[in-house]
């Protein structure tokens, strides 16, 4: 019995698999590359936004600094106001209103808070607050800007009174005190009821703004305090040194 042999013939290879094949390594190592550059933004988008959340961690610092001081300082005028009102309500400044006038120039201005704004300002330039996913920082953002805004208001409201408080130096003779000083009981250039109505007025309602913007100094320094414990928890990795530059 003859056994009959096929000889095998080898098949060459399809064009179109080796197209194939040579598109989907191109495609594989386009698309590699773009996940590498978008990984590569990623991480730099994070550097950057951890930076800037490092930055304003500082500057909430600073400002609490700036706030604990002016928060001194019109604790010191509100005891300043205190002390004119008793001079009012006394006899002594119908005769001797040099203690009064000393007590008045104490209480003429105040220290305006300048925020340090330069972080919160490049996280929204830049586009770096969507980076932020915390809704406890975010929430916390907002309110310590919220907070600001209200300081701003009163600042600027009790800047526009001072002028009127400057104002009540014509019940003093300012001459007399000019060429003969402190020394001499010097009494007051009106003595009359309304002359004392309108000082003793216009002293106390200045003491009271002075307590409205103290409690809003206060809001202010613990919604930032606040803000930065946030930033701290939630960026554990976070650096800032103990004081403030």
């Amino acid at each position: 019995m003859i056994e009959k042999t096929q000889s095998k013939i080898p098949l060459k290879p399809s064009p179109m698999g080796n197209y194939f094949k040579e598109f989907l390594m191109l495609f594989l190592a386009v698309f590699c590359g773009f996940l590498a550059e978008n990984y590569r933004e990623e991480r730099q988008e994070e550097e950057a936004a951890m930076a800037t959340l490092e930055s304003l961690c500082r500057d909430l610092k600073r400002d609490s600094v700036q706030l604990e001081s002016a928060i001194r300082d019109v604790k010191g005028r509100r005891l300043h106001c205190d002390s004119l009102e008793k001079e009012i309500l006394g006899t002594r400044i119908e005769t001797n209103s040099g203690p009064a006038f000393k007590l008045l120039q104490k209480i003429w201005g105040f220290a305006d808070f300048t925020p340090n704004e330069g972080s919160i300002q490049q996280l929204n330039s830049n586009g770096l607050l969507r980076i932020v996913k915390d809704k406890e920082i975010l929430d916390q953002l907002t309110n310590y800007q919220a907070d600001k805004t209200i300081l701003r208001v009163n600042e600027g409201n009790m800047n526009r009174i001072a002028d009127e408080i400057i104002k009540l130096k014509q019940h003093f003779d300012l001459l007399k005190f000019a060429q003969e000083g402190y020394a001499k009981p010097i009494p007051l250039l009106q003595n009359d009821k309304q002359a004392f109505n309108q000082l003793y007025e216009r002293i106390s309602s200045w003491n009271k703004w002075f307590s409205w913007l103290e409690k809003d100094q206060v809001h202010v320094q613990e919604t930032g305090a606040k803000l930065r414990k946030a930033i701290l928890n939630h960026y554990p990795k976070i650096k800032t040194e103990t004081s403030p530059e």
